[in-house]
C-alpha cells in the first residue's frame, strides 16, 4: 500500500545532492573507462532526439531504455508489454476491459480509462507518426528495428503534448540486398507464430522493397464451463510492406505501410466475490469466490468477441542540405474497432453486459530542420500538425443482455447508452539546441509553442437520445443521436513549453546532467458523461494538466567498459492533475444501478522518484575459452502524494491516501546470461534468466471498499531462454518460457457492487520454441 513521505525536504533537492555527490566521486576516481567499446556491452544507435546523425543511448542525458532488435530476440518478447516489464519507472500492460487498448504509465502519469476521448499521457509514436490512440497500442515488436522508452515530458522533441513519456518505435527498412526471414514459434496453448520478411535488390540501384508478413494465433486459457470452450485466444494479422527511393545520392524517399487486424473473443473474463472472505450473496453460479484469489474458469453463455482492423500509411523523405538535413513525415491511419462482451462473466441475464464501436481516423505532418551547424553548436526546429475525426458509442446493460447478434434470441434490455463524437486539431512549432559553451559543458535549451481545439458531442448516459435498446447492433457499423446530443461544445488551449538542461562530460565514459521542463496535456470532455453532470457549468468537460519536471541523472561505463550503471532522480510537480474516477449508485440491497467512469481535474500533486540500471560483465574465458557471463538489474522507485484535498466520491472525505491508479511504488527486474561456445559442434549456447517484480498496484479504486478490493497483488515472475547458434549455418533456434513458477495474477478487476465483481487472470506458466531461418 502507499504512504505518504515522511520527510519534509524537496524530494528533488535531496536527489539532485546524491547524485551530484555520486558523480562527483566518480570525476575522481582512478578507473577510467578504455576508448575501444566491450563487444559484449551492447551500445543501441537512438533516433528520440531527431538529430542530423543518431547517437549513442549512453551519450544523451535523457533517462531512457532501449531494446535494439538483437535485444528484444534474446528475451523471446512478442509484443511492448514484454519489453515494459524490463523498464524501470513505467507500466505497460493492456486493458482488461477492451482487447488492445494499452495502458501506459510513465513516471506517475498515464491514461488506463478505454474511452477514446481522452488524450493518452504517454506518446505512442511509430515510424515518426504520433498514435492518437490507445487501442491497438499493444504493438507487436516482430520486425522492429528498435523501441526507444523515454521517460519524463518530450515535447519540444516530438511537438506533441505528452506529459509522462515516449515509446519510439522503428520498424526494419529494406536492405536493398536480397534475403528471406523466416520464425515459426510453437507453445503452449496450440500458440502458432508464422513470421515472414522478404528484402529485394536494388533496383536501378535507386529501389528497394520490403515484405513483412505475421500471423499470430494461440488457443484460450480460461474455460467456459457451460459452452466448453477457451476464452482468451489470439488471432492476430500483420502485414507490412515499405519501399525505398533514393533518386538521389542527397534525397531518399522511405513509403511505409501497415495493415494489422485481430479477431476472436479474446476478454477471458471470470466472475468473483469482491469481498476478502468471497462473500457474493448468491450471485454466482457455483458458490463464493474470494476476490483475492485468481480463478481460470468462468460460467457464461456468452463469449465475447473483438473484430479490430488498422491501416497506417506513413511517407517520410530526408533531404540532406550539406549543411543539415530537412525531413518530413506524414501519416494518415484509420481504425475500426467493434467489441461486445457478457462482462459480468456469468450465464445470468441481470448483471452486465456491454457492447462498444470505435472508428477514427487522423492526419499528421511533421517538417524539421536538423544542422550539425558547428563543432559546438547543433539545433533541431519542426513544426507539427495534428487532427483526427473521433466516432464512438457503447451500450452497457444490467438486467438483460445486449442484442450484440451473438445468441440470437437474447432479450433487449433498457441499457445505458452513450455516444461520442470529436473533431481535434492542433498544430506546434518546437526547437531545441545544444550549445559547448566550456569544455565538457553543454547547455541545452527548447521550447514548444502549440494550440490545440475540439470540438465534442456527446449523448449522455441514460439520456435515452441516443442508441435505443431497439436499435443498437455493433454488427452493424453505423452511429446516430436521433434526438440530439445533450453536450455540444469546444473549447481551444494554448501552451508554451519551455525546456532548459545542462550536461558536463566527467570523462569519455561518464556525464551527469540535470533538466527542468514544463509539459501540458489538453483537456476535453469524457464519453461517459452521465445525465447527473448536466447541473455543472461545463456537462463532462475537465481542463488542461500542467506539469513541471525536474530530472538529474548520470550516465556511466567503468572497468573497461565492463560495468554500466545509469542513475536518474525526477520530480513532477501538476496542476489540475487529470484523474479517471468511477463511481457507482446502488440499491438498498447493494445492487448497482448506475455506474458512471468520470474523468476531472484534481488540484496539485507531484509524484517523485529514482531509476536505477545496471550492466555488467562478471566473467569472460572464465569456465571455458571464449564464454562470457553477464547480468542486468533495473529498479524504479515512485512516491506521490496530493497537495490539496481530494473528494473523489462525494462523501465529504478527503481522499488523499489513496493510492495513485496503475502505479506501482517499486518495480525491479534482474538478469543473468551466460553464454558458451560448443567443442562439439562449434556452435554457441546462450543461457539467459530472468526474475521480474512488480509492487502491488491500485486499478483504479475510489472509495475505502473498492480502493482495497481494486489492489492488484504483487506479482514475481521468473522467465528464461535457451537460444542455439550452430558455427556455419542460417538458422537458430530458441527454447523459451515465461512465468515459469505458475504465479496466478489478474490483470483487470472490478467490483460492481456488495459481493459481486469480475477479473481477467493473467495467462499462466508458458513454454515456446522458435526456429529462425534466413536465407
Amino acid at each position: 500500500m502507499h504512504d505518504k513521505p515522511g520527510w519534509t525536504a524537496s524530494p528533488t533537492l535531496s536527489v539532485l545532492i546524491a547524485t551530484l555527490s555520486l558523480a562527483g566521486g566518480l570525476a575522481s576516481s582512478s578507473v577510467i573507462a578504455a576508448d575501444q567499446k566491450n563487444a559484449i556491452m551492447e551500445e543501441v544507435t537512438v533516433t528520440a532526439r531527431k538529430r542530423a546523425e543518431g547517437e549513442l543511448l549512453q551519450e544523451i542525458p535523457i533517462s531512457a531504455t532501449a531494446f535494439s532488435a538483437e535485444k528484444i530476440d534474446a528475451i523471446s518478447a512478442a509484443d511492448i508489454k514484454d519489453l515494459g516489464r524490463l523498464v524501470p519507472g513505467a507500466r505497460i500492460e493492456e486493458q482488461g476491459n477492451s482487447p488492445g487498448f494499452g495502458v501506459f504509465f510513465i513516471r506517475g502519469a498515464g491514461v488506463s480509462p478505454s474511452v477514446p476521448s481522452f488524450d493518452p499521457a504517454v506518446g505512442i509514436f511509430v515510424d515518426g507518426v504520433f498514435q492518437a490512440q490507445v487501442a491497438t497500442s499493444v504493438l507487436d515488436v516482430f520486425d522492429m528495428e528498435a523501441v526507444e522508452i523515454l521517460r519524463g515530458p518530450q515535447g519540444t522533441l516530438f511537438g506533441r503534448n505528452v506529459t509522462g513519456g515516449v515509446v519510439n518505435v522503428r520498424t526494419k527498412r529494406p536492405t536493398g540486398e536480397y534475403g528471406i526471414d523466416a520464425q515459426v514459434t510453437t507453445g503452449s496453448y496450440d500458440r502458432r507464430d508464422l513470421a515472414l520478411t522478404i528484402n529485394t535488390p536494388m533496383i536501378n540501384d535507386q529501389f528497394a522493397a520490403k515484405l513483412t508478413v505475421l500471423k499470430r494465433d494461440r488457443d484460450g486459457y480460461v474455460r467456459d464451463n457451460v459452452s466448453n470452450s477457451d476464452w482468451g485466444e489470439v488471432d492476430t494479422l500483420v502485414v507490412r510492406p515499405s519501399l525505398i527511393w533514393t533518386p538521389t545520392e542527397d534525397l531518399q524517399l522511405t513509403f511505409l505501410y501497415e495493415h494489422y487486424e485481430q479477431r476472436g473473443h479474446p476478454l477471458p473474463l471470470v466472475p468473483t466475490g469482491n469481498t476478502p472472505s468471497g462473500t457474493t450473496g448468491g450471485l454466482i453460479p457455483g458458490g463464493s469466490r474470494d476476490f483475492f484469489e485468481t480463478w481460470y474458469d468462468n460460467p457464461t453463455d456468452i463469449p465475447s468477441f473483438v473484430d479490430f482492423e488498422r491501416n497506417r500509411f506513413t511517407l517520410e523523405a530526408e533531404w540532406d542540405l550539406g549543411h543539415g538535413t530537412i525531413t518530413s513525415i506524414t501519416g494518415y491511419s484509420e481504425l475500426d474497432h467493434v467489441f461486445g462482451a457478457d462482462f459480468d462473466g456469468t450465464n445470468l441475464a441481470f448483471i452486465f453486459t456491454t457492447a462498444q464501436q470505435l472508428d477514427q481516423d487522423q492526419f499528421t505532418q511533421e517538417i524539421r530542420y536538423a544542422s550539425n551547424f558547428s563543432d559546438v553548436f547543433d539545433f533541431t526546429a519542426g513544426l507539427f500538425y495534428f487532427q483526427q475525426d473521433v466516432m464512438y458509442g457503447e451500450q452497457r446493460y444490467q438486467g438483460s443482455r445486449v442484442n450484440i447478434h451473438i445468441r440470437p434470441g437474447d432479450p433487449i434490455g433498457a441499457g445505458w447508452p452513450a455516444m461520442g463524437m470529436t473533431n481535434h486539431d492542433q498544430w506546434s512549432a518546437f526547437f531545441e539546441a545544444h550549445y559547448i559553451f566550456a569544455e565538457d559543458f553543454t547547455l541545452t535549451v527548447g521550447a514548444r509553442y502549440g494550440q490545440e481545439q475540439k470540438d465534442t458531442q456527446v449523448g449522455m448516459v441514460n439520456s435515452g437520445n441516443c442508441i435505443s435498446a431497439a436499435t443498437f447492433n455493433v454488427n452493424v457499423r453505423s452511429f446516430s443521436c436521433p434526438l440530439g446530443y445533450q453536450l455540444d461544445d469546444d473549447e481551444t488551449w494554448n501552451n508554451l513549453s519551455p525546456k532548459i538542461g545542462l550536461e558536463y562530460r566527467i570523462n569519455d565514459d561518464a556525464m551527469t546532467y540535470i533538466s527542468w521542463t514544463r509539459a501540458f496535456r489538453s483537456g476535453g470532455w469524457t464519453y461517459r458523461a452521465d445525465t447527473g453532470d448536466l447541473t455543472g457549468p461545463r456537462p463532462g468537460f475537465y481542463d488542461e494538466e500542467q506539469v513541471d519536471a525536474t530530472e538529474v541523472g548520470i550516465k556511466s561505463d567503468w572497468f573497461d567498459n565492463r560495468l554500466r550503471v545509469n542513475v536518474a532522480g525526477w520530480q513532477h510537480d501538476f496542476d489540475d492533475l487529470q484523474r479517471s474516477i468511477f463511481l457507482t449508485e446502488t440499491d438498498a440491497g447493494g445492487n448497482v444501478t448506475k455506474l458512471t467512469q468520470r474523468f476531472s481535474n484534481v488540484g496539485s500533486s507531484e509524484a517523485f522518484g529514482f531509476e536505477v540500471e545496471v550492466v555488467a560483465i562478471l566473467a569472460e574465458d572464465g569456465m571455458v575459452d571464449g564464454d562470457s557471463l553477464a547480468t542486468e538489474f533495473a529498479w524504479g522507485n515512485i512516491e506521490y502524494d496530493y497537495n490539496s484535498p481530494v473528494d473523489f466520491n462525494g462523501d465529504g472525505v478527503d481522499d488523499g491516501d489513496f493510492s495513485w491508479n496503475q502505479i506501482p511504488d517499486s518495480t525491479w527486474n534482474l538478469a543473468v546470461t551466460y553464454s558458451h561456445p560448443l567443442e562439439s559442434t562449434g556452435g554457441r549456447l546462450t543461457w539467459r534468466v530472468g526474475y521480474q517484480y512488480t509492487d502491488e498496484v491500485n486499478g483504479g479504486g475510489t472509495s475505502p471498499d473498492t480502493n482495497t478490493i481494486a489492489m492488484y497483488q504483487e506479482r514475481k515472475m521468473w522467465d528464461a531462454n535457451l537460444n542455439y547458434v550452430p558455427a556455419e549455418g542460417n538458422w537458430s533456434v530458441t527454447l523459451f518460457g515465461k512465468n515459469l513458477s505458475d504465479e496466478e495474477y489478474y490483470q483487470f478487476k472490478t467490483p460492481f457492487s456488495t459481493g459481486f465483481g469480475i477479473a481477467q487472470p493473467m495467462v499462466d506458466a508458458t513454454w515456446g520454441a522458435t526456429l529462425s531461418v534466413s536465407l
